[in-house]
């Protein structure tokens, strides 16, 4: 008998609770969602992302001159970390698109703000599943 194509099942948005989810950008962020998660003016939003273009042309010439001194040295610090044995230069216009966008999300805190929204709404929904359970109904006056 052929196989039935199976149906289209819905992924879950997030794995575990939102809340969770969260929490956890909000207190231990990645170094890209910490960029997302700071609360910062206009101004900074547009000085932000060229800083950090700089930063990743910066390495590239570095990693230009040591490979330049030395081609052996360079070769063997980049077999060890997984690197070309060459240095790459970046897609600069990409680190700026890139990192522009997510500075974007910092102005005002707008990204920190619609998360503690998204946590408090989370925590409601929960709440609001857990009534008439015994003894969590009046859970807030404990």
């Amino acid at each position: 008998m052929p196989n039935k194509p199976e149906e289209n099942k819905e992924e879950p948005i997030s794995r575990g609770s939102v809340v969770g989810q969260i929490a956890s950008l909000i207190l231990n962020p990645a170094k890209d969602k910490l960029k997302e998660f700071t609360y910062i003016n206009r101004y900074q939003a547009s000085l932000f992302p060229l800083l950090d273009t700089i930063i990743i042309g910066r390495q590239y010439v570095l990693e230009a001159q040591a490979y330049l001194m030395s081609k052996e040295e360079y070769r063997k610090a980049a077999k060890k970390v997984h690197k070309s044995i060459i240095p790459e230069m970046p897609d600069l216009a990409s680190v700026m698109l890139y990192s522009t966008a997510q500075w974007q999300k910092s102005i005002g805190g707008k990204n920190f703000e619609k998360g503690i929204e998204l946590a408090l709404a989370e925590t409601e929904k929960e709440k609001d599943g857990l009534s008439g359970i015994k003894g969590v109904d009046n859970w807030e006056n404990d």
